[in-house]
């Protein structure tokens, strides 16, 4: 073997590896720019008052006796 032959199998095989990362590298980043998450839609003032109510109905009361079962439950 010549010494030329021998310096250029590693710098071929180099090479090799850097084209398989860069096709790795443009295939994953084509994968993740096709499947984007869809952008968040704008709640319509029904669904935010229909909500407020919601929240109001719920009374503390209710909840207090509740977390109280809770932690008489656990001990």
């Amino acid at each position: 073997m010549n010494q030329d032959e021998q310096k250029s199998g590693p710098f071929i095989g180099v090479i090799i590896v850097i084209i398989i990362l860069a096709i790795g590298g443009y295939y994953f980043w084509s994968k993740t720019k096709t499947v984007e998450a869809p952008s968040p839609t704008q709640a319509s003032t029904e669904e935010i008052n229909a909500l407020e109510q919601e929240a109001a109905a719920i009374s503390a009361d209710g909840l207090q006796g509740d977390l109280d079962a809770m932690s008489t439950d656990l001990q």
